[in-house]
């Protein structure tokens, strides 16, 4: 049974457009904490969360927070805001 020309150039068309996909992994960015290495997303998750229970008690304190609603849905999409924007100031694009 002879193949087709057709068989050998399909996966090898697949690995050529998913060749740009992955060459963005090329670098693996973690920081060097006390002689271990850790992941910059565990870096910028811990900060956000940080800063996201400081936002939350300076909401209740100037008792801002009953203005916010569903508060289920605001504290984890203001955590995702900050964790996004320390990983692009710190770990973006130079």
């Amino acid at each position: 049974m002879t193949r087709s020309p057709h068989c050998f150039f399909r996966p090898c068309l697949l690995v050529l457009l998913a060749l740009p996909a992955v060459s963005g992994c090329a670098r693996n960015p973690s920081m060097d904490i006390l002689g271990s290495y850790f992941p910059a997303w565990a870096f910028c998750i811990a900060l956000a969360s940080f800063l996201t229970l400081i936002v939350r008690q300076i909401l209740r304190r100037f008792d801002w927070e009953y203005q916010l609603a569903p508060l289920v849905l605001i504290y984890p999409c203001l955590a995702l805001f900050f964790c996004l924007s320390i990983w692009l100031v710190l770990f973006g694009v130079r």
